[in-house]
């Protein structure tokens, strides 16, 4: 009971004196009033500071202001107290105290690893949302949508299939320099083939279009013949067209290192705009991030 005494006074403290307290007394106040330095864990990835302390029953957040501890930057924006029902066996201070069976993780570690993304916690959401996947942004503007309107998640998920629904209303509009795209590529590419090799679609081409002079019929006997003559007046269209990509793929990358965008890029940017104004009350961030995510079939994956 003293020892719970004594960490309750250094709490208070800490609360405090938060915005003014260095790091290094903050430690030295912990440990001194009954923080095992052992339990002491360094998240360099979250740039956090967590205690565990057997003695506590309770979890507490506090803010204080980010500093350099040693030779590490260390934002003590999210030290969190916890209670562990289990002392820590190991001697390494950067262990987490859940990994202290043979330096691996326990039965109880592994079975509350979160199984989706509805389980895991805000960081780890915001983080895979800046890698762009598209479920972390969807969980999101779930959790966003919850905060603001102040219902369940059930709720929130109905909202966000409505802005969906919304997001995907222009969609075959902004898509179709795609699909036109892809249309005339597998057009040019399945044509070629008759175009070059097929000695009648070539005598016929040649008539209405080339008339070129017609070799000799013991010359036009097979595919490699026919393509040979073919491609007297095949290979400067076919050559002038890769040209025509190899500059505006250069034109393209030239654009982007002054700043200009790409019709995608734009394009996602106006979807983004329009429904950030459609849904105001929401987010910005969060609601732009999940415009961006979809796509008329199926979702971006990774980084934007």
């Amino acid at each position: 009971m003293q020892r719970r005494e004594k960490m309750m006074k250094a709490y208070r403290q800490v609360l405090l004196h938060k915005n003014h307290i260095p790091p290094q007394k903050l430690l030295a106040l912990l440990v001194r009033n009954g923080t095992d330095s052992r339990a002491i864990s360094y998240s360099s990835s979250w740039s956090s500071l967590s205690f565990w302390n057997n003695s506590l029953c309770s979890s507490w957040r506090t803010d204080v202001k980010q500093e350099t501890l040693g030779q590490c930057n260390i934002a003590l924006s999210g030290a969190t107290f916890s209670t562990d029902t289990k002392s820590s066996s190991s001697s390494s201070s950067s262990l987490d105290w859940r990994f202290c069976k043979d330096n691996r993780p326990t039965l109880e570690y592994a079975k509350a690893m979160p199984r989706n993304y509805s389980a895991m916690n805000h960081e780890q959401i915001l983080q895979l949302c800046a890698e762009g996947k598209y479920e972390a942004r969807r969980e999101a503007l779930i959790r966003n949508i919850m905060a603001i309107d102040e219902v369940e998640y059930d709720a929130a998920c109905a909202k966000v299939l409505e802005i969906a629904e919304e997001n995907r209303k222009m969609m075959h509009w902004e898509y179709s320099p795609y699909h036109m795209g892809i249309f005339a590529a597998m057009l040019s590419g399945g044509l070629s083939f008759p175009l070059i090799f097929d000695k009648q679609t070539v005598l016929w081409f040649n008539r209405h279009f080339v008339t070129a002079e017609v070799p000799d019929a013991a010359d036009l006997e097979t595919i490699w013949e026919v393509g040979s003559w073919s491609w007297g007046w095949m290979e400067p269209v076919i050559g002038q067209a890769s040209f025509v990509l190899l500059v505006l793929q250069f034109a393209r990358s030239q654009a982007m290192k002054l700043g200009m965008k790409p019709y995608g890029d734009a394009m996602l940017s106006w979807r983004s705009q329009r429904l950030v104004e459609k849904y105001p009350q929401y987010d910005s961030m969060f609601v732009e991030w999940f415009a961006e995510s979809e796509a008329i079939y199926g979702n971006y994956r990774g980084k934007e």
